[in-house]
């Protein structure tokens, strides 16, 4: 005999009468990378910053720069000789600027390179590095890097740049994120000695007279895009100082001209002025000297005329007179007798010629 079929029942939970709901898609991202790309585009950028980066070797240059290049994290140290990145920021009022980064050696091999990086380079701004986890580094800061700066690049603003604050928080027990306060100190001293804090950082800026001190590790790459801004900023905020300042400066430089123009108006009007008297003055001098030469002249010709008859009647004069025979009162020989003495006949007056050869003969 065969058994009944058996049916099986199903029993179904209140579970299973009900359907989980399914989640709400998220809204479309709307695509902007056209947009961002037509940004970026070189025709854009409005200013080009070059930033030099220094420092000892060893302290995470290198690894900082590829970090906010790439947004990666490098573990493998190959030194650098001498390297340069690019990239392109937004700044606040909305324009692009190229920053151009120099990696640069920190050995002392590579000095001569180093300072004709500065040389040619000029650079805007500079990263002037250590290890907060090497006090040596932060040491030579002081000593070697800062007068290096000072020597080859006077002027130039350069921020001091604590890195690899992440091997400082593992030594500590401090915070990766907490880069705005002292770490707690829980390590031993050998380690302690070697770990800078941030306030120490600090007040090392503050010596040195950098623009300002932060800390970053490689680990956190926004940590380092905030360096990277920090150093563009004070390029921006130092022209924006000095668009001013020369706005000031021209503002000045206008008014002064236009005191000195004024001024010098008044004293080619006070120079016409003089000059027309002394044109005046001459020409009256000039023409009494004339009425003078002229009456001079007159006197002269007068004189002239009123001396030429008696020159004449002089001359005819003399003339007559060597005309007119001498008379023998008038005139008198040395042998001639004076006039109140009688005048005797000579014995040879009256005497033919004949009579006084014989006269003479006898004598």
């Amino acid at each position: 005999m065969s058994s009944p079929p058996t049916t099986t029942t199903t029993t179904t939970t209140s579970s299973e009468n009900h359907e989980t709901p399914k989640p709400t898609p998220p809204a479309p991202i709307e695509d902007k990378s056209a947009e961002r790309i037509k940004k970026r585009d070189p025709g854009n950028i409005t200013k080009v910053i070059k930033c030099g980066v220094v420092g000892d070797g060893t302290v995470g240059k290198t690894t900082l720069l590829l970090s906010y290049i790439t947004q990666a994290f490098i573990t493998e140290y190959t030194p650098t000789v001498f390297d340069n990145f690019s990239a392109i920021e937004e700044v606040d009022d909305g324009k692009l600027v190229n920053v151009i980064l120099w990696d640069t050696a920190g050995q002392d091999d590579y000095a001569q390179i180093r300072t004709t990086c500065y040389t040619n380079c000029r650079y805007d701004v500079f990263l002037l590095c250590f290890s907060v986890v090497n006090r040596d580094s932060f040491d030579n800061v002081k000593y070697k890097w800062l007068p290096e700066l000072k020597a080859n690049s006077p002027g130039t603003p350069f921020i001091l740049v604590g890195t690899k604050t992440d091997m400082r928080d593992q030594q500590t027990g401090g915070s990766p994120t907490n880069t705005t306060s002292s770490p707690p100190i829980t390590g031993n001293n050998q380690t302690l000695n070697n770990i800078i804090t941030f306030k120490e950082g600090q007040k090392r800026a503050k010596e040195i007279k950098a623009f300002n001190y932060m800390e970053c590790t490689s680990r956190d790459s926004s940590s380092v895009a905030k360096v990277v801004l920090e150093a563009i900023n004070i390029i921006i905020e130092k022209e924006k100082l000095k668009r001013v300042n020369n706005e000031k400066l021209w503002k000045n430089q206008v008014k002064k001209e236009e005191k000195e123009t004024k001024k010098e108006e008044k004293e080619r009007a006070k120079y016409i002025e003089k000059q027309k008297l002394k044109e005046e003055k001459s020409n009256g001098t000039t023409g009494t000297t004339n009425s003078n030469n002229n009456i001079s002249k007159d006197s002269n010709n007068i004189n002239n005329n009123n001396s030429t008859p008696n020159k004449s009647l002089s001359s005819s004069s003399s003339s007559d007179k060597k005309q007119q025979p001498s008379s023998p009162s008038s005139v008198a020989s040395p042998s001639t007798p004076s006039s109140s003495s009688p005048i005797s006949p000579s014995p040879l007056e009256g005497t033919s010629p004949n009579k006084e050869k014989k006269i003479n003969a006898d004598n």
